[in-house]
């Protein structure tokens, strides 16, 4: 789906701006110490007045607060001390701030926010005081532009203040400083406002205002002006074709790789910017070969091979070869990021070059499709059903639901399943509530939609995780034949599927799907509310079962906070969370035993009466018959408590020797919070006796699979040893199209302490290094750290430096938008990024905005994470050495990943810096060293580094 929005010259003026009541109004924003209203403080205040859509007044100022400000705050913001230190108290600005503000609309981004603050500060000053908050504004109305960006363009990629601006064409001359951010907030809503027309009708007017009409939300004014404006404006006919890829399809010709990808072959001819690269076309021909003699390639291929096509065009040319068009090709990955482009593009590309068609399909797990006849129902019930937070959430959905043609909801970043998992799981396609004829392709479910092209299609793409999950079914249309790219993923990916976890997040998911703690809302109270006279039996039963329900809520809190509390008391004074294994018996199981079954019985007698809830509302008859959608939405949320119940005995059980069990805890901003979970512990025995038997062929290929040259440490994980015995299984390592040797350089100062010490040294030498690399180079830096505290400490440490030579800084330490910062870094030449596991690989940064890449300490795990732990404890059982075998290579392959960001294009050049001595030090160091993809060189001390840093860059110049 692409966002559709309007130039600046495409409106001479705002054209609902004023239907909408919005003529007049104020757009406001604050800086704050931190985000915690309860805690932080003002430190800048500013509001700007818009009429007619232009800006009419202002009011700005600085706040001075009860302490000194964090450097992240003075990178983010600019503002400094200094700055302050002469600056009013609240108490002396409030008056004349509230006095301007006056009656008219506010406006904000994230406006409860600056709404939150501003009622905290205004709190503080009426204690002692007769009179109310001045500013809690009970009667205003408010207009909140991240809102209405969820819900109008619900499929752009952030809507952060700084992406939306940028979006809506709106100058802004500084970020995250109060007048600016308030003047662009104003004119952002003044761009909406001509854009809205154009993507709204009138039934999507009367569902959203069917939402959020009747909660306190103090922005319904503007839905329920939204219904009058829409009346006679039908949804765009055009709107699926417009909003859906054409997933038409290709034929190629009857040549050999080399004729289709060499030199003047066909990709030459058709795609301008294709150029020819002896080592795909190896590629190519070692997986023609692959499929054609039904063997198992592992195939290295670094960056710049393209070993997308070099593997997509051979699959394509075996899949299609077949008279009846049955045969089937899976392409599975890690990332639904590379998923989507192997759809999207590289197959576009391939019709482009080949000319003529294939069938290709995405397929994703069931839990990622909307069901659009749940959503249709969901909102029918929504009073029965949904409380205000769940209502406004929802309205995201609403627009998309009815433009979509795949129903994929990684479609949208407007609504978030991580955030709102009960409310996804009330609307998305469900195995129960999807089943029999109460739903299908044509009412709406997705999945089965996504499904029935899957089935026809001649390449399907998925991901690891769905492959692992649902293998038997997926073999079983055809696809014995898979290709899995980001290889060096699937183990964890499979490890990861069969996961069990619950907390108590889980729990009160599934009592609120029964029933609100504190309201008559619910899946239990719809279908009491449907039930007449004749049904007295189950009226009673749901009354029971809802008195029952809503007795768990307080269990299932202090049941996992009593967990939680009894391990956070392990916890360092600075640590926020902990993560510890447990066995059967031991200290933690029995806190765990003890807080944890009482409630597993009462959840067990909650999922007893739900079945003979169910039994009883099957067996009604005439006009108190239920609909079969709600019987199955009752069966859905049933299997749900059963499984949970299930679940926490399986865990509280921890008697499988080939499965690990920890628990997770922490500090949260209320209460304390804890999840548990049962992993198993390898999956090569699994694979080996299942997966690998039942393929003709597989190639699994990644720019990371070899550690010293050599494929084995995969081979043992995935369990393909005894395949490899049969002959079955070929390597290949192709070489990189790369001058690498001349782009890049890899140093290693030798005077950093080791970082196995434990008092701090080398994390100070680390920032004090970092610090003077960037002092002396104005280039493009990313660092890579392994820990979140040295993320926090190096960027408290940079910012200063930063701020004086006027150079960006970004830091994943701050909670801001991955890929946000990610555009602002690519598109700054000498911005410093700071980035923990995320940016580790997957992350392309091309041409001068990366010239300096530096790795804080080798990335090796850390020994007691449990699964970690388990694994090593099970190979040190069988006689070997879990260091070498599992430790060392792991750490070599994410090693290699990170180096990986610094040479993306054959144009790039740049140093890594690779701050952790042991690479020369240690034995093991050497096997890490010739796994890079160029040696590294030792130099004796930082001073030395800067110089050889210089040279380079002078050479690369010149």
């Amino acid at each position: 789906m692409i966002a559709e929005v309007t130039s600046p010259e495409a409106h001479d003026h705002p054209i609902w701006l004023a239907e909408l009541g919005l003529s007049r109004f104020v757009a406001i924003d604050v800086e704050t110490t931190g985000l915690d209203s309860a805690s932080d403080e003002l430190i800048e205040i500013a509001a700007v007045r818009f009429q007619e859509g232009a800006v009419s007044d202002s009011f700005r100022s600085f706040v001075k607060p009860g302490r000194l400000i964090d450097p992240f705050i003075t990178q983010l913001t600019g503002i400094t001390d200094d700055d302050l230190r002469d600056a009013p108290s609240f108490d002396k600005v409030a008056a004349p701030f509230r006095d301007f503000l006056g009656y008219d609309p506010l406006v904000g981004h994230n406006v409860e926010f600056d709404l939150g603050f501003l009622r905290a500060a205004g709190a503080g000053l009426i204690r002692g005081r007769s009179g109310g908050n001045i500013f809690a504004f009970p009667r205003a109305k408010i207009v909140d532009t991240a809102m209405l960006g969820r819900v109008f363009w619900p499929e752009l990629a952030s809507f952060s203040l700084g992406s939306l601006t940028k979006t809506f064409h709106v100058q802004s001359e500084r970020s995250h400083r109060a007048l600016d951010d308030a003047e662009a907030t104003g004119a952002l809503l003044t761009r909406m406002a001509q854009d809205i027309p154009g993507r709204v009708w009138h039934s999507l007017a009367v569902d959203l205002h069917r939402l959020i009409g009747s909660t306190t939300h103090r922005s319904r004014f503007l839905f329920d002006i939204l219904v009058r404006l829409t009346k006679g404006i039908e949804k765009p006919d055009d709107a699926e074709d417009r909003l859906s890829p054409d997933n038409g399809d290709v034929i190629p010709a009857e040549v050999p790789a080399s004729g289709l990808l060499g030199r003047d072959g066909r990709f030459e001819q058709a795609l301008p910017f294709f150029r020819a690269r002896l080592q795909q076309v190896n590629l190519a021909e070692a997986v023609e070969e692959t499929l054609r003699e039904s063997k198992i390639l592992l195939a290295e291929a670094p960056t710049g091979v393209g070993k997308s096509l070099a593997y997509l065009v051979p699959a394509v040319r075996w899949a299609v070869d077949s008279s009846d068009g049955s045969k089937q090709v899976i392409v599975s990955s890690y990332t639904k990021l590379l998923q989507e482009q192997l759809h999207r593009k590289d197959v576009l590309e391939i019709q482009r070059a080949l000319g003529r068609s294939f069938r290709s399909a995405v397929l994703k797990g069931r839990s990622n499709y909307l069901c659009r006849r749940r959503l249709r129902r969901l909102l029918r019930e929504a009073d029965d059903r949904l409380g205000d937070g769940d209502r406004i959430q929802l309205m995201p959905l609403l627009r998309w639901a009815e433009l979509t043609r795949t129903g994929d909801i990684s479609e949208i970043s407007g609504f978030s399943p991580r955030h709102s998992p009960n409310l996804w799981a009330q609307v998305s396609s469900d195995a129960i509530a999807c089943s029999g004829s109460a739903c299908s392709a044509a009412k709406g479910d997705f999945h089965r939609i996504a499904q029935e092209h899957a089935a026809k299609a001649q390449v399907v793409f998925v991901n690891h995780a769905l492959l692992a999950s649902d293998w038997t079914r997926l073999s079983a249309g055809g696809g014995r034949r898979v290709i899995l790219d980001e290889a060096h993923h699937f183990e964890r990916a499979v490890v990861s599927a069969a996961t069990l976890e619950i907390s108590a997040a889980f729990f009160r998911s599934a009592l609120t799907r029964l029933i609100e703690e504190r309201a008559d809302r619910g899946l239990l109270h719809a279908v009491s509310m449907r039930l007449g006279i004749g049904a007295a039996d189950l009226t009673e039963q749901i009354s029971g079962l809802i008195a029952r329900a809503r007795a768990l809520y307080n269990p299932v809190r202090h049941a996992f906070a009593a967990v939680a509390d009894a391990l956070i008391a392990q916890l360092a004074s600075n640590q926020g969370s902990g993560k510890l294994r447990y066995r059967r018996g031991d200290r933690i199981h029995e806190a765990a035993r003890l807080a944890l079954e009482p409630l597993r019985d009462e959840w067990r007698c909650v999922s007893d009466a739900m079945r003979s809830l169910l039994l009883l509302a099957v067996e009604l008859k005439g006009d108190e018959r239920l609909p079969s959608d709600l019987l199955f939405e009752l069966r859905s949320v049933s299997e749900s408590v059963e499984n949970l119940s299930d679940w926490l005995s399986r865990l509280l059980a921890q008697d499988d020797s080939d499965h690990v069990t920890w628990v997770e805890f922490g500090r949260g901003a209320s209460s304390s919070w804890c999840s548990f979970y049962l992993a198993p512990i390898s999956i090569g025995d699994l694979l080996r006796q299942t997966f690998w038997p039942a393929l003709d062929s597989a190639l699994l290929t990644s720019a990371t699979l070899t550690v010293d040259g050599s494929f084995t440490v995969l081979q043992e994980s995935l369990g393909l040893q005894e395949t490899d015995r049969d002959g079955r299984v070929q390597r290949l390592m192709v070489d990189s199209p790369f001058r690498l040797s001349e782009q890049m350089e890899i140093l290693v100062p030798l005077d950093m302490p080791d970082p196995r010490r434990q008092d701090g040294g080398h994390a100070a030498a680390v920032t004090e290094l970092v610090t003077a690399i960037v002092n002396r180079f104005a280039r493009g830096t990313l660092v890579l750290s392994t820990s979140n505290e040295l993320a926090v400490r190096l960027t408290h440490a940079l910012t200063p430096h930063l701020r004086r030579a006027d150079r960006l800084l970004l830091s994943q330490s701050g909670g801001a938008s991955l890929p946000d910062m990610l555009e602002q870094f690519r598109e700054s030449q000498a911005a410093v990024f700071i980035g923990s596991a995320s940016l580790w690989e997957g992350v392309d940064v091309v041409g001068d905005a990366l010239q300096i890449l530096i790795v804080t300490r080798l990335p090796f795990d850390v020994p007691t994470d449990p699964w970690v732990a388990a694994r090593t404890e099970r190979i040190q059982e069988s006689g070997r050495d879990a260091f070498r075998e599992y430790s060392l290579p792991v750490a070599t392959l994410r090693l290699k990943q990170g180096v990986g960001r610094l040479i993306r294009h054959p144009d790039d050049r740049g140093v890594a810096v690779i701050a952790d001595p042991r690479l020369f030090t240690t034995r093991y160091g050497e096997v890490m060293r010739r796994s890079l993809p160029v040696p590294p060189r030792s130099v004796a001390r930082g001073e030395v580094l800067l110089l050889e840093m210089e040279r380079f860059f002078q050479e690369v110049s010149s």
